[in-house]
């Protein structure tokens, strides 16, 4: 091929890249991820000591704690990404709203097996939403983010139907949610790592 050939190939592919990633959604922090991951294999430690009563209802106030930390560490790091972003970029804030419907449904459905006492369905529903808001996010993030989705509503379907989840066992939902945010966590710092470099 023609010089000039090579260098309308690489502009296109240029251009390309540019238009696709002007797409793509900066304002979640990699480092609010890898906390998470490692609050959900903490968590899993604590409620395998004997500091904490070994109940459903014990072990659901861990999980909420659980939940609200992660949701303050990553809503706080939006926060102050929002403060700092242009207003274009503000402009941009579909992908946090994208997740919520998956999330919201997540717990309706939590609320109403826990009043008819279903706490081994728990961990499956948690992780397949989970999956599902990463997917309702997928044209503004990554691609690897389409994949951890889709690890995540696999690994829901087998807690599910192939190896029931016990409520009472912590380590499904640790090893999973630690595993799943660790790599989102790992996949934002890539993207934002990226940026800087071009």
């Amino acid at each position: 091929m023609s010089p000039s050939v090579i260098e309308a190939l690489a502009d296109i592919k240029r251009l390309k890249r540019e238009v696709l990633e002007s797409h793509q959604f900066y304002g979640y922090s990699g480092f609010g991820r890898l906390l998470g991951g490692l609050l959900a294999l903490l968590c899993a430690i604590l409620l395998s000591t004997s500091l904490i009563p070994q109940t459903n209802q014990a072990h659901l106030v861990v999980y909420g704690g659980l939940c609200s930390a992660a949701a303050l560490v990553n809503y706080t790091a939006l926060f102050l990404w929002f403060r700092r972003a242009g207003d274009y970029e503000r402009t941009r804030l579909k992908p946090v709203l994208d997740p919520l419907p998956a999330l919201v449904a997540g717990g309706i459905i939590s609320v109403a097996c826990i009043q008819r006492g279903y706490f081994d369905l728990l961990f499956g529903i948690w992780m397949v939403c989970f999956g599902v808001a990463h997917l309702a996010a997928r044209e503004a993030l990554d691609q690897e983010m389409s994949y951890l989705g889709l690890f995540y509503i696999a690994a829901g379907a087998v807690a599910l139907f192939i190896l029931p989840a016990q409520f009472l066992d912590p380590w499904p939902m640790g090893i999973v949610f630690c595993l799943g945010e660790s790599l989102g966590g790992l996949i934002f710092l890539r993207m934002r790592g990226r940026i800087r470099d071009e």
